[in-house]
């Protein structure tokens, strides 16, 4: 019994990490904020068709599990995806 109860407790703090916001820019950029676990690294990736993806940049998350990016210049003229690989 004891070990079902820390199973079941282990899962009270799981939460996944996310884009919580995301702004276009006037200059034509965006901008992500990220929620996720202070202290943790996550890696921010790009595609234009869903299935090829470029790592833009690794991100570790501050203080309040929150990470910001700016992408100045995405490509122009095409759909642009976003995901998050994290822990």
């Amino acid at each position: 019994m004891q070990a079902i109860d820390g199973y079941r407790n282990a899962w009270d703090r799981v939460r996944d990490a996310k884009i919580d916001q995301f702004h276009r820019l006037t200059s034509g950029g965006v901008q992500l904020q990220i929620l996720g676990f202070a202290g943790e690294s996550y890696v921010i990736q790009a595609s234009t068709n869903l299935n090829d993806w470029v790592t833009l940049t690794i991100r570790v998350a501050g203080p309040d599990g929150v990470v910001n990016y700016q992408e100045s210049n995405p490509p122009a003229g095409s759909m642009r995806f976003y995901q998050l690989l994290g822990p």
